[in-house]
């Protein structure tokens, strides 16, 4: 400690402080004795000298006259004048003495003649008579003058006697006894005379938070002398205080706890603040009363100033590189990108498409182009204008783009023209993309903002396989597939061949197919139309599917109208999820039709598998919760959304059953869905909007590349599903490159003043999101089947530093472990963390369950089983949010617990609210009653501190003590705390 060297240095004495203070306190004791002594010597408490002295020389001038009277009666009138000049002579005191007749005759005298001649009616002090009487009658007297008696003198001497030595006593006392009374013997040693070598202020409290002891650098930041600062707090000092401020040396007062380089600004005037790192440390005896806290300010203002410069000059680099690149994107986009569409030019196009012709060429892998040329674009000009042509352009380059895959290569080839580089694919695999792209092409005249009465586009693909010697030799062969498209009648997808160019789709050759003609397009969607009304004409009659068993289009539009109902009085949503196979047409010219319904058979059972009775769904009768609207359409309906998120976690459930192969026959086959998902009433307010809704959506999911592909009726879902998707996609990967980690927030024990015990949080550090909140991905691992592995994770992680804490001497922690509502119900889970907690060998007491009250009241007996079995084999169990579920007293008294947490909303409700604090201390009282612990959650102020360490609260956690740490900060956390405490032993 500070005190304890420098108080050791050869020489050195003890400091002003500790010496100007006895000097004064002796003289103020001295002045308060002699007003003392005053006082009692003008009352009359000491007694008057002067009366004394007088009976006393009284009592010696009637010896004498006893003596003279005696000899005068012998008449020896010598012997009479010898006994009188014996007495002056013998007594320093007098100056006189005669024998004196009544007639006033003098017998014998000595010394000053004229002074015995003066009659005094009575004796005093320096004239003294005795009269001397013969048979009643005065015969004369003795006369005896006496010095004058200085006694201001004696008493003058004796209350500088008094004063002198009484101060040197009193001085030499404190000098030795304030040594040991100085408050500022809260910190160990002696600070005093080395006190003021440091440059950084040091401040000494004591239990009050007084200032005991500052250098003269803490002075300084006041402007005050050192010894002026002695009794003030440092609460006094002009602080800029945040709305969360905490003065950290009554947290450290409180708690025990160390807090380190804590910035805080402090006001030097009305312009000017400085900041400091302020640390400070408990320091003292073991008694409460002697504890006091040493705080030490480090003024990091210059730095501050040089960061504020070193950021700034890095702020504008970073904005001259953020300006640098915008331009080159700029310059990028410009050498690269056609102005009008934003997709590729030409140049990049050639560039792009002898890169991937090498390349497949080389790897001997597959590559196909699209040729993609919009019809009677002329006359799109010539009847609406170049800006109505070139908002085509735009849409179709849009959808061009929508559709291509994510390392696909699309471009404006020149004009009206596009081409389309897709590797991996054949001729006919891209002809299917062609074809979706027609389809889209010609539907946004109607679905788009586009001011014309119809659009096509013809489309000529072609691939490796045709011998293309190069990669402009393949895109000429596209060219040629596109003419003979055009030829034929435009609106056509036609694959080159050498031999023949221009064959029809419906011709039998196995490699080349073309798109129907226009007219023939037509008459299938009239054709189509005919046997939709068909399917519901037949709906009417019959309400459950032949093939399936589960009801069809009446039997759900009815239960949906009735749902509606019931959600507008109850102010809730529910949803409607539209599927359907893809390419159903295609597998039917394959398979056959029989092969094809048991493929539907199987499609259906697989959604009634994926379908749980906790993701809202809502039976259409008392089987089934799917219904088959059309040939190709399956609903389901979600009720009670209190928010439309909820209907994620069945989508990505969905989508990942339907990703998986279905088997035909001897084959697998991998067959897609498109789902369009509409919520109410956003996207409509009855049954039939809402069904057109999800069929348009569903549409839409159509002409995404995905192999399972879902849409939603609102942007922002949708946006908010993909999000959900991809945040589920990165939480497996995250799993199998641990970026999973564990923090530990420490809980600080209130009567044995040190952390006792901590909780494992999950992190989650995204590679490109950074921290992502528990509150976010938990529900989806809860959803889609990864909590188990995720708590597997942070059960075996948790164990493993309690096992190193142990060998580093933290044997006495109890570390805290979350699990969710849903693992309660698994009946292996307890055996699992028994399991574990053994072969990790720590001590009974080292890891304790947290579970809230929800899950508690969720899965009861589930509950109560598993907590028997952990408390049994020495696990403790916690209740955590505590106070803002539903838990009877007699379902707490029934549950096998070891500690509540007071939920932090009661905790912050305090400092507003009587009655809250009257419910914290309700919570309290009653789990004592029942031998449980507790632990109050959120502590962020000392009030909220000081408040439960009143009210008997056993343990708290919380921002005030620690915010959750990494494992090494928590470590250091931990020695820190350990060396502080044996330094206080100590």
């Amino acid at each position: 400690m500070i005190r304890s060297i420098l108080a050791r240095l050869p020489g050195r004495r003890y400091g002003v402080l500790l010496h100007s203070r006895p000097l004064r306190m002796s003289m103020s004791i001295v002045l308060l004795m002699l007003s003392v002594l005053f006082l009692a010597e003008f009352l009359g408490l000491r007694g008057d000298h002067r009366v004394e002295l007088r009976d006393a020389r009284a009592l010696v001038t009637q010896s004498l006259a006893v003596q003279l009277s005696t000899l005068a009666s012998s008449n020896s009138a010598s012997t009479v004048e010898q006994a009188v000049a014996v007495f002056v002579e013998n007594n320093d005191d007098v100056t006189a003495a005669a024998l004196v007749e009544a007639d006033g005759s003098i017998l014998a005298a000595y010394g000053n003649r004229s002074l015995l001649r003066q009659v005094v009616a009575e004796s005093t002090l320096t004239h003294v008579s005795v009269p001397i009487f013969d048979d009643d009658e005065n015969w004369g007297d003795v006369r005896v003058i006496f010095k004058s008696a200085r006694i201001w003198r004696a008493d003058l001497a004796w209350f500088g006697f008094v004063t002198l030595s009484a101060f040197a006593a009193f001085w030499m006392f404190f000098a030795k006894a304030l040594i040991q009374l100085d408050p500022g013997r809260a910190v160990p040693g002696r600070v005093d005379s080395a006190f003021n070598l440091f440059s950084e202020g040091v401040v000494i409290l004591d239990d009050k938070l007084r200032i005991v002891m500052a250098n003269s650098s803490a002075a300084l930041l006041i402007g005050v002398p050192s010894d002026q600062l002695l009794g003030q707090t440092l609460d006094d000092w002009p602080w800029l205080e945040d709305d969360d401020w905490q003065a950290p040396w009554e947290t450290t007062l409180h708690s025990g706890l160390g807090i380190s380089d804590k910035p805080v600004r402090l006001r030097v005037n009305a312009d000017e603040s400085r900041l400091f790192m302020i640390s400070c440390s408990l320091v003292g005896g073991a008694e409460e009363s002697q504890h006091g806290v040493l705080v030490t300010l480090d003024d990091v203002t210059v730095l501050e100033k040089k960061n504020h410069e070193l950021a700034n000059v890095v702020r504008e680099l970073r904005l001259t590189q953020d300006d640098i690149n915008a331009k080159n994107r700029e310059l990028e986009v410009l050498a690269t990108r056609d102005p009008l569409t934003g997709l590729f030019n030409r140049r990049v196009l050639m560039e792009n498409l002898e890169r991937e012709f090498l390349k497949a060429s080389r790897e001997n892998t597959r590559l196909s182009c699209i040729m993609v040329d919009i019809d009677h674009f002329k006359q799109v000009n010539d009847a609406y204008g170049h800006s109505v042509g070139d908002e085509v352009i735009q849409a179709v380059a849009g959808t061009l783009n929508y559709v291509c895959r994510e390392y696909d290569t699309v471009g404006r080839y020149g004009g009206e023209e596009f081409l389309m580089l897709m590797p991996g694919l054949s001729a006919v695999e891209a002809l299917d993309v062609a074809e979706r792209i027609r389809n889209a092409v010609m539907e946004i005249a109607t679905l788009q903002n586009v001011r014309v009465s119809e659009l096509s586009a013809s489309l000529g693909v072609a691939d490796l396989s045709r011998h293309a010697s190069s990669g402009p030799e393949m895109v000429d062969q596209a060219d040629q597939a596109l003419y003979a498209a055009k030829q034929s009648g435009r609106n056509r997808a036609v694959v080159y061949d050498p031999k023949v160019v221009s064959i029809s789709a419906t011709e039998p050759a196995p490699e080349i197919r073309t798109s129907l003609a226009a007219s023939d397009q037509m008459r299938v969607y009239e054709l189509e139309a005919l046997v939709r009304q068909r399917n519901s004409d037949l709906s009417k009659i019959r309400q459950y599917d032949g093939l399936t068993g589960v009801p069809m289009r009446a039997l759900f539009v009815q239960r949906v109208d009735t749902e509606i109902q019931r959600a507008s009085r109850i102010q809730t949503g529910i949803g409607i999820m539209s599927f359907e196979l893809r390419e159903l047409s295609r597998l039917l010219s394959t398979f056959g039709h029989a092969a094809v319904d048991e493929l539907v058979i199987d499609f259906v059972s697989r959604l009634h598998e994926g379908l749980r009775s906790t993701d809202l769904i809502s039976d259409i009768t008392s089987e089934h919760s799917l219904s088959r609207i059309t040939n190709n359409e399956f609903c389901v309906m979600l009720s009670d959304l209190g928010e439309a998120e909820n209907a994620m976690p069945v989508i990505t459930r969905l989508r990942r059953l339907l990703s998986e192969p279905f088997q035909i026959g001897d084959e697998r086959v991998y067959i897609g869905a498109n789902i369009g998902i509409a919520i109410y009433p956003q996207s409509g307010e009855t049954a039939e909007s809402l069904l057109e809704s999800a069929g348009r959506v569903r549409y839409e999911a159509a002409l995404r590349p995905d192999k399972v592909s879902h849409s939603f009726a609102s942007e922002q879902l949708d946006e908010a599903s993909r999000s959900y998707i991809r945040l589920e996609a990165d939480l497996h990967v995250a799993l199998k490159k641990n970026e999973l980690e564990l923090y530990f927030q420490p809980k600080f024990d209130l009567s044995k003043r040190r952390v006792t015990g901590l909780e494992a949080l999950l992190r989650w550090r995204h590679t490109e999101l950074g921290f992502i909140s528990p509150v976010d991905f938990i529900p989806v691992a809860e959803a889609n089947g990864l909590i188990d592995e995720i708590f597997d994770f942070v059960l075996a992680s948790a164990l493993k530093q309690v096992r190193l804490w142990y060998a580093l001497g933290f044997d006495d922690l109890c570390v805290s472990i979350n699990i969710s509502p849903v693992q309660l119900r698994d009946p292996l889970l307890a055996g699992q963390i028994v399991d574990a907690v053994a072969e990790a060998g720590v001590g009974r007491g080292s890891v304790e369950i947290e579970l809230t009250e929800t899950a508690v009241i969720e899965s009861r007996e589930c509950a109560v089983s598993a907590l028997d079995r952990l408390r049994d084999a020495g696990i403790g169990v916690s209740m955590d949010d505590f106070g803002t579920g539903y838990t009877s007293l007699a379902l707490l008294a029934d549950l096998p617990l070891d500690t509540v947490k007071i939920d932090r909303s009661f905790v912050v409700a305090m400092g507003d609210s009587d009655r809250s604090r009257a419910i914290v201390e309700s919570i309290i009282n009653m789990a004592h009653a029942l031998d449980l612990r507790v632990v109050g959650e959120g502590i962020e102020t000392n009030e909220q501190l000081a408040t439960l360490t009143a009210l008997g609260c056993d343990e708290i956690q919380g921002y005030l003590i620690s915010r959750p740490l990494p494992i090494d900060q928590t470590t250091a956390f931990l020695e820190n705390q350990r060396e502080q405490l044996l330094r206080r032993r100590a």
